[in-house]
């Protein structure tokens, strides 16, 4: 079943009120359909991060910490400061979007 995109943003947002299974209750829609639009959009950001970072760099002849930095700065120096989100209105980047709707306290 196909469900609108408008469906799918009160869906998700009824999820984070409620429990996941109540949510789903709640619609009328399977849980693990709720589940995976759940999922999806960190399996979008995991498959951003290996495409735009970890694929052009050798991170087999790296050792753990240098990874695990290269990410670290990747996320909190590019992704969440600079980088275009589809996922937010107007494209901005996380932090540009907490900052300007008010909410820069509030955790990436």
């Amino acid at each position: 079943m196909k469900y609108s995109k408008e469906f799918k943003e009160e869906a998700l947002k009824l999820s984070d009120e409620i429990e996941l299974k109540k949510a789903a209750q709640q619609l009328g829609i399977q849980y693990y359909t709720l589940s995976d639009w759940r999922n999806a959009r960190m399996e979008s950001f995991f498959a951003t991060l290996k495409k735009e970072k970890l694929y052009q760099i050798p991170t087999y002849r790296m050792k753990r910490e240098e990874v695990k930095t290269i990410i670290f700065r990747y996320i909190f120096g590019y992704y969440n400061t600079q980088r275009i989100n589809n996922f937010n209105e107007g494209g901005l980047p996380p932090v540009a979007l907490r900052t300007s709707t008010g909410l820069a306290h509030h955790a990436a």
